[in-house]
């Protein structure tokens, strides 16, 4: 509306401060190509520390530890180039999404370009949680949830290994008890290679043990004026009561990996966890109230050390000697809201047939010891899975049951090549051939760690000619120690074998004509046989098919089987693409209408 008189209101003519609110509003990439060229004046508005502060704040969630945001955040504004900082981070976003789309597309420079975006860290994340969440109308949905996954798992193994890489160096690794704080996030760091998309990193524990702290410390305002001991066990109850500690069903739960795993233990619904990370959980929350407490290793047990005098820090001290027996108590957050008798450990440990070294036994654990024990309980798990073929002992909160399984035992690998200086080359010979079997795009990783541990394994090293194994193809040499090689594409094509049966094609659903259970065909390939004439008895060489598959259910992806155990299926209701670990490596999407899942391979199998 026109009023008589009065000039028309302009962008220009409103003061700075209702500029500053509409820049708040206005999409920063408009901010930048458009806005901030109009005029001087605008330029000048929208350069505003604080501006970009907020769309920093705004914008992105997850930041890389290489920009030191949580510093930057205590800074005045003006000290921080919040702007480059908004830049810095878009075209990151832009060169990953140009790489991921050429990762999904093609074979070539995959692992390069996967490369490439997992050393971006967590400034991709969002963005790869993004395609991880792909809709099932997108063309190409599987191949995407499945590159970003394997991106997603390898940023958040970077972060797991470089805490315990941190930890290789801390003077109170092996031989000192180590601060709570510090001991969570080398636990929480086992949960990094099993998170997939969900929230839980290390730095996400470490906030869910603050909102805890915080709601404890809301219903008990007046517990400093207690002595630690009333402390310690009102602490304790308080835990137990509210099933946060503690497994309520042990003998048929009590080897369910969950329940190793402080993060999943934190998120899940019923809290369930086995000892280690029962009294990891109080111990953490402990050092926030300002109870000096530590977890302390038993043979078959894990209990709480709670230093009761206040004139002596537990922490960085040396294991022994460095307390006064009369001023500690310990506590069982696993098994028991009462306060243990140092008198009844002695006798437990002498019925185990520790009649020396009492001390050591009593006495708070250095991170090593901690992290050593709780690996022994995910070698149990896998064992018990594998003897008693209880699958339901390895599902977690994501993820499919048999692939976290394997991260995990993946992880122990890391964490003892990682903390240990002394480990055998065979050891890393092992981790490398795993690495380069099943995780290829972690090599960055070995490069980065697993280099600087052990520096003694060059090109000619005996560990990488694989000694034992003459003539097979060993790869991690060339990529683990010098330039990648990129070998040509293998081209299979049907028609270099003449009028050699080939019935089916890559992506059908079949089911197995022995075992009954579903696959799905992901390669041929033919074999030269020397069979004999029926008429004549002569000889004559044949080529037959034979065909690769993805078992459904299994993590195994390189199962040969011959055409005669082959049926294929074309009813697509019983097909679920979620039950096929790591189809989206060589398939695109399953269409219902043809019951078939679109190749995604089809530069080594034009024809398919």
């Amino acid at each position: 509306m026109d009023f008589p008189g009065r000039p028309p209101v302009t962008l220009g003519s409103l003061p700075d401060e209702l500029i500053h609110l509409l820049l708040h509003q206005l999409p920063p990439e408009d901010t930048l190509t458009s806005f901030t060229l109009t005029s001087q004046r605008f330029h000048r508005l929208a350069d505003e520390p604080l501006l970009w502060r907020h769309h920093c704040h705004r914008s992105f969630h997850y930041w890389d530890f290489s920009h030191e945001f949580p510093l930057q955040n205590t800074l005045p504004a003006p000290e921080v180039d919040w702007k480059g900082l908004f830049i810095i981070r878009k075209r990151r976003l832009t060169q990953a999404a140009a790489l991921f789309s050429k990762i999904v597309s093609t074979r070539v420079d995959r692992l390069d370009n996967m490369e490439r975006i997992a050393e971006m860290g967590y400034d991709v994340k969002e963005f790869l949680i993004e395609q991880y969440r792909a809709p099932d109308t997108a063309q190409d949905f599987l191949s995407r949830r499945y590159y970003a996954q394997r991106l997603l798992d390898s940023i958040h193994k970077e972060i797991a290994v470089r805490v315990w890489y941190q930890q290789r160096f801390h003077s109170t690794m092996f031989e000192c008890a180590a601060a709570p704080k510090q001991v969570e996030r080398c636990l929480a760091a086992f949960d990094m290679f099993v998170l997939h998309d969900q929230v839980g990193d290390i730095d996400e524990v470490s906030k869910m043990l603050d909102d805890m702290t915080a709601r404890f410390r809301s219903l008990h305002p007046q517990l400093k004026e207690l002595p630690i001991r009333d402390q310690a066990l009102i602490l304790n109850g308080w835990l137990r009561e509210n099933k946060l500690t503690g497994l309520r069903d042990p003998a048929t739960n009590y080897r369910n990996i969950r329940n190793c795993l402080i993060g999943q233990v934190l998120r899940a619904e019923n809290h369930d966890s086995i000892p280690i990370i029962s009294s990891a959980i109080f111990c953490s929350i402990a050092e926030r109230l300002g109870i000096d407490a530590h977890c302390c290793l038993f043979p078959t047990h894990v209990y709480v050390f709670v230093n009761l005098d206040p004139q002596i820090t537990i922490a960085g001290a040396p294991i022994t000697g460095s307390y006064k027996p009369e001023m500690t108590m310990y506590l069982d957050p696993y098994g028991s809201d009462e306060e243990m008798s140092i008198s009844t450990l002695r006798e437990m440990l002498l019925d185990f047939g520790f009649a020396r070294d009492f001390e050591r036994h009593l006495s708070p654990c250095s991170p090593a010891a901690l992290i050593l024990r709780l690996m022994r309980n995910i070698h149990a798990t896998a064992d018990s899975v594998r003897q008693n073929h209880r699958r339901e002992l390895t599902e977690l909160l994501r993820g499919h049951p048999w692939t976290n399984m394997r991260a995990l035992m993946y992880a122990t690998e890391w964490a003892s090549l990682v903390l240990s200086g002394t480990a055998q080359h065979q050891r890393v010979y092992a981790t490398l051939k795993d690495l380069s079997r099943n995780y290829p795009e972690d090599t960055w990783l070995a490069k980065t760690y697993l280099w600087k541990c052990y520096p003694s394994i060059t090109d000619d090293h005996p560990i990488l000619l694989d000694e034992s194994d003459p003539g097979e193809y060993k790869p991690w040499a060339g990529l683990f120690l010098t330039p990648r090689p990129h070998p040509p594409l293998d081209v299979s094509s049907r028609h270099e074998y003449g009028s050699t049966d080939m019935d089916f094609k890559i992506g059908q659903i079949f089911r197995h004509r022995r075992y009954h259970v579903l696959g799905v065909i992901t390669g041929w390939f033919v074999k030269l046989f020397n069979v004999p004439h029926p008429e004549d008895g002569t000889h004559r060489n044949e080529y037959r098919c034979f065909y690769r598959c993805l078992q459904e259910g299994s993590v195994d992806v390189d199962i040969a089987i011959g055409p005669v155990n082959i049926e294929v299926i074309a009813d697509p209701t019983i097909v679920d693409p979620d039950n096929f670990p790591g189809i989206g490596r060589y398939f695109k999407r399953f269409d219902p209408e043809t019951c078939l899942f679109v190749s995604n391979i089809r530069e080594e199998f034009p024809e398919d």
